[in-house]
């Protein structure tokens, strides 16, 4: 127990040093920037450039202040599962260099990422780190290894799922 005890220690040194020297006091008493909102303007020009993304809003029901801020959001399609959990470490790497942390859902070949910055000025909300993000998705998907486009019956299931109660259509969310 002693051994894996010390060892333990010894491996998390280098992470407790470090986190002991970028929290200076001086530091610790600098505000953070938080990003502003996007307007509606600034969001359609960007969905513009990103047609395959689209912008969630929660249902009525969802109460938590988190989940009253609506998302951009995007299924990515592989070949198959390999494809998509490589797909997704290129995309943690981003989001780990951007600080921006978003929801990442892995079905087999299917990959939905959804983005919000939970530390905008206003809250909850979109920013241009999401946007930012979603950039950096598509570059990322266009090089992946096993992406392919969606097939009419997954567009079709998609579609479904989204007019069910998942969120707004693509004109409605838009326009919001």
């Amino acid at each position: 127990m002693f051994r894996s005890s010390s060892l333990l220690t010894r491996s998390l040194a280098p992470v407790i040093r470090a986190m002991s020297t970028t929290t200076s006091p001086a530091t610790a008493a600098m505000p953070i920037s938080k990003p502003p909102a996007l307007t509606s303007s600034e969001l359609s020009s960007a969905l513009a450039s990103l047609p395959s993304w689209r912008i969630m809003h929660p249902s009525p029901s969802t109460s938590s202040s988190s989940a009253s801020a609506p998302t951009m959001e995007r299924l990515f399609t592989f070949k198959g599962f390999r494809g998509s959990i490589k797909f997704v470490d290129r995309v943690a790497e981003a989001c780990i260099a951007a600080d921006h942390h978003p929801t990442i859902t892995i079905a087999y070949n299917h990959v939905t990422l959804n983005l919000v910055t939970h530390a905008a000025q206003d809250g909850h909300a979109l920013t241009q780190q999401d946007v930012d993000l979603a950039r950096t998705a598509e570059e990322l998907y266009d090089g992946a290894w096993g992406s392919r486009p969606w097939t009419d019956g997954e567009r079709a299931r998609e579609e479904e799922r989204r007019s069910a109660g998942a969120g707004l259509s693509e004109d409605k969310a838009r326009s919001a």
